[in-house]
């Protein structure tokens, strides 16, 4: 081939990567302005501190100057970072911004994956200027990452030093000019929020060596900002060094404070959050987490705050890049990059390392928040009155009823899709949907269900593979198998599988070691449209039902569009016999956008036990039935429990006690402001008497509860939402929304009438609320 490079058979070339691939790797790591500050900032301090280490500086560290323009009406907003440290000539700009990914082998240095700054141009341009040995420098580097040289030595001008606020020595300002669609926060967010993240809490300690100063631009140094990290009050109660088991030399130091009451979540997310413990090397803080998803669940745990200081996590990222470089193979106890190469999660938990690490602090935090607990017990004042409580325990009973029919059609494999039951019968496998379409660019969601008594090993995985991956793409596989909600004797695991391209069938196959293989057929169409495949042009989702005696039940209803019906349409609901089962309501049938489809919801409710009966339904001509069987009410199947706890619960009005063993008892703190205030003082909290009170324990135990049962339902039954479909966050968000006001609906009326009688409501709106006029 005319102009390309020559290649020799059994030549070893590296792999190149692409702009396209650089450029979706820094829009992951870069995600707002905050992001970006923490890398301009962190690289001047590494600058000073490079000189520390030669000693050409007596301290380890300097000043950090921020600036900041913010424009409006179309005009791009930029900020400034100015330091006093290094400063780069040319050579030295082309080795630290032309090349992205070389590593760093400075000790401790923070830019480990040789990304930092350049990752900034996700939202914008950089300019560096620099000034060393009294001569200029300037480079930019731009968003769709070219690197432009524009001044190269020349001897430094008085009105450049005085520009760069630099009125001797070297140092260097970097000008990052944000792209119009690329919001800049306000100055005054900045001053608060920027001290709090955790990546730059070291370095705006109210004692460092360095100083970061914040002010607009344009205004004196003198009325320059300092930003200082002062962290909460509380007492320390760890503070121990402990050794990394397994690690030889590996050591750590531990210390964790107590807040006297629980922080507050951060308003600006998770990078801000007050509590949890910082986890750093020997000079980058690497994260603030509260360790293990138990802590995070658990409500004491946010009264804690502290740091894990380890420089061994240095040695041990020097040790891969060495073996990396070399080709040399890594030891199982360093096996893989510890940390997240994008900087966005911190330390890799799949690194042993990161297991042995945590061991103390978890075993420490654990104690602490078990003696919390033990001290709460004892100092638990009972809240609810005897009235209150006994409206709380019909209010419960009502919601075990709710939640249990919520969740009836979770234990039936059968949704939506055609499944084949028989094979699952048969080999104890099944991948569900079986057979399906996904359209090009779309995703769906796939569960496999295997037999518990077929598994050796529970933890086993389960490899997905398609026999056309040009055609389908498999996500999210190997697949982790779980514990079934309802049914004892199966596992399951999720999946998901994207379109690529157009194909009549692809098969997919799950494997998992010892077991049978299970295959599903996958349509892949153009476009994504969402069609059903129709046995007759009318038809319900199945063609027999369970409904509890006494409970009420969705069914769905499909029309071909527009074949049976064109329009929205009304449908003529009947029952064989209305003893035994009942339509409640209008049906309707409303034609799906882009879709093959009408779709109707039909609502039934069981009447006689062990009785069956035929739901019919009618429309333009068209007929098409299902069979529903009255099945025993069991209440006892999820016993709903609520108390009023005098102990915060963070940023929920009410949680269930997972922590607790008790997955059913649903707290409701009467330390939130918005139950406090209605609830009124201890000991007698009074307040609960009132008819609002019991109207805002209604609409709280409805919204917990709902809430609830929509989590289960995504999990056991992800295929019927499909929020990966919607792809933008504002319309998955409006679909949550949705689906839970839809369940709200179904119980909120309910939960009102139990804690407030309509005979009280009277009563209520007679006599006028309490402070009405």
């Amino acid at each position: 081939m005319k102009g390309a490079a020559t290649i020799r058979v059994g030549q070893a070339i590296d792999l190149q990567a692409d702009k396209r691939y650089i450029q979706h790797v820094r829009d992951h790591s870069i995600g707002d302005v905050y992001d970006a500050l923490v890398e301009l900032i962190t690289n001047a301090d590494d600058s000073y501190n490079r000189l520390y280490r030669r000693q050409k500086r007596n301290r380890d560290g300097g000043d950090i100057l921020v600036e900041h323009q913010e424009c409006r009406k179309g005009k791009r907003s930029w900020l400034v970072v100015r330091d006093k440290a290094e400063g780069m000539d040319t050579k030295e700009m082309q080795q630290s911004l032309l090349h992205l990914g070389a590593y760093s082998s400075q000790a401790g240095n923070r830019g480990y994956m040789g990304r930092g700054a350049k990752d900034c141009t996700a939202l914008g341009d950089l300019t560096f200027e620099s000034i060393k040995n009294d001569r200029y420098y300037r480079a930019k580097i731009t968003q769709d990452l070219k690197f432009v040289l524009e001044a190269d030595g020349a001897l430094a001008t008085k009105d450049q030093r005085k520009r760069l606020s630099l009125d001797h020595g070297n140092g260097t300002s970097v000008t990052f000019e944000l792209s119009e669609n690329v919001r800049l926060p306000r100055l005054q967010n900045l001053t608060a929020d920027l001290p709090w993240h955790y990546a730059l809490r070291d370095i705006m300690a109210e004692d460092p060596d360095s100083r970061v100063l914040l002010r607009k631009a344009g205004h004196s140094l003198g009325k320059a900002e300092r930003l200082v990290y002062r962290p909460p009050y509380g007492d320390l109660v760890v503070d121990e060094v402990f050794e990394v088991e397994g690690y030889r030399g590996g050591t750590a130091t531990l210390r964790i404070w107590r807040a006297p009451e629980p922080l507050e979540d951060a308003d600006a997310g998770s990078r801000f959050e007050r509590f949890g413990i910082l986890i750093k090397g020997e000079r980058a803080i690497h994260e603030c987490t509260l360790l293990t998803d138990e802590f995070r669940r658990d409500p004491f745990a946010r009264r804690y705050y502290g740091r894990i200081d380890c420089p061994y996590i240095d040695q041990l990222l020097a040790e891969y890049e060495s073996r990396r470089a070399t080709g040399v193979r890594h030891p199982p106890e360093n096996p893989r990059l510890l940390i997240d190469p994008n900087r966005r999660l911190g330390l890799e938990r799949r690194h042993p390392f990161v297991d042995r690490l945590l061991l103390i602090p978890c075993e420490r935090l654990r104690a602490l928040l078990a003696n919390d607990r033990e001290q709460a017990k004892s100092a638990h004042r009972q809240v609810a009155n005897d009235e209150t409580q006994s409206r709380l325990n019909r209010l419960g009973k009502f919601m075990s009823r709710f939640l249990r029919e919520q969740l009836d059609e979770l234990e039936e494999l059968a949704a939506g899709d055609a499944v084949d039951e028989r094979a699952f019968t048969r080999h104890g496998v099944l991948i569900y949907p079986t057979y399906l379409r996904v359209g090009v660019g779309k995703e769906r969601a796939l569960t496999v269900y295997v037999k518990r008594s077929l598994l050796a090993e529970e933890s086993e995985p389960v490899t997905i593979q398609a026999d056309a991956a040009e055609a389908l793409e498999v996500l999210g596989a190997p697949v982790h198998l779980h514990a079934h909600r309802a049914r004892r004797d199966q596992v399951l695991g999720t999946f998901r599988v994207r379109g690529v391209e157009a194909c009549d069938t692809v098969v997919l196959t799950a494997r998992c070691n010892g077991l049978p293989t299970a295959e599903a057929l996958v349509q892949v169409v153009e476009h994504g449209i969402d069609e059903r495949d129709f046995s007759a042009p009318l038809e319900f989702e199945r063609k027999e039902y369970r409904v509890r005696q006494g409970s009420r039940k969705t069914l769905r209803l499909y029309a071909k569009y527009p074949d049976a019906v064109g329009h929205e349409t009304e449908v003529k609901i009947s029952s064989s016999d209305h003893t035994k089962v009942v339509a409640r309501g209008r049906c309707l049938l409303v034609p799906l956008e882009g879709s093959n489809y009408a779709e109707a919801t039909v609502t039934i409710e069981g009447r006689t036990l062990k009785s069956k009966a035929t739901i019919s339904a009618e429309v333009n001509g068209y007929e098409a039935t299902t069979v529903v069987s009255v099945i025993e009410r069991d209440d006892a199947a999820i016993p709903i429990q609520i108390e009023i706890t005098d102990e915060p619960l963070g940023n929920f009005r009410a949680r269930c006690a997972d922590n607790e063993g008790k997955p059913h008892l649903l707290l409701l703190s009467s330390k939130h402001e918005s139950v406090a205030r209605y609830l009124g003082p201890p000991p007698g909290f009074r307040g609960q008497e009132l008819p609002h009170f019991r109207v805002l324990l209604a609409e709280i135990v409805a919204e917990s509860v709902c809430r609830k049962a929509l989590t289960l339902e995504a999990k056991e039954r992800p295929w019927e939402f499909r929020w990966a479909d919607l792809k933008e966050d504002r319309l998955i968000a409006e679909d949550v929304l949705a689906r839970m006001q839809k369940r709200l609906r179904e119980c909120v009326a309910h939960a009102h009438a139990i804690m407030l009688s309509d005979k009280e409501v009277s009563l209520a709106k007679s006599d006028g609320l309490p402070g009405s006029a």
